[in-house]
């Protein structure tokens, strides 16, 4: 598929992609899989095995622990894939010159973050509303989780 006001193709964004990803983080494109316009999605997982967080205590102290020897709530596996998405958006503006891109996500992890952390990774150059890629998102989002994930089988 292709962008068709920036002519933009699936295989243009994933190079730029895979750059502003962490190693352990894999993705797999499916946007041919989705008929929607002018939107990219990719499937991603981040690996809970080698991925290192920081953790300061309360005296001040900087401890590293893997990420499947702690618990996340959706509000710090969000933090985790909002700074990365927000690097592949930066990433995309600066390596196409493009303006009117958004990259959004939504995770679909089942009940915890301790193991994997899944997420679809939406880009987007259609100009729509924001709440019509909000939906977009949720729906692409039931789909893999319904079975559709490779990563999920």
């Amino acid at each position: 598929m292709s962008n068709t006001a920036t002519k933009v193709t699936g295989k243009d964004l994933l190079p730029i992609i895979k750059k502003a990803l962490p190693a352990n983080i894999s993705l797999v494109d499916v946007t041919d899989d989705f008929s929607y316009k002018d939107v990219f999605v990719y499937d991603c997982k981040i690996s809970a095995k080698n991925m290192h967080v920081g953790i300061i205590d309360s005296q001040g102290d900087i401890k590293y622990i893997e990420l499947e020897d702690m618990i996340l709530i959706d509000d710090e596996a969000a933090l985790i894939i909002g700074s990365i998405t927000q690097k592949i958006e930066d990433e995309i503006r600066l390596s196409l010159g493009i303006d009117n891109v958004s990259v959004d996500y939504e995770p679909y992890t089942f009940l915890d973050y301790r193991y994997d952390i899944m997420f679809v990774l939406l880009v987007d150059f259609s100009d729509e509303d924001r709440r019509d890629l909000r939906i977009k998102r949720k729906k692409i989002a039931y789909v893999q989780q319904t079975g559709k994930s490779k990563y999920l089988n």
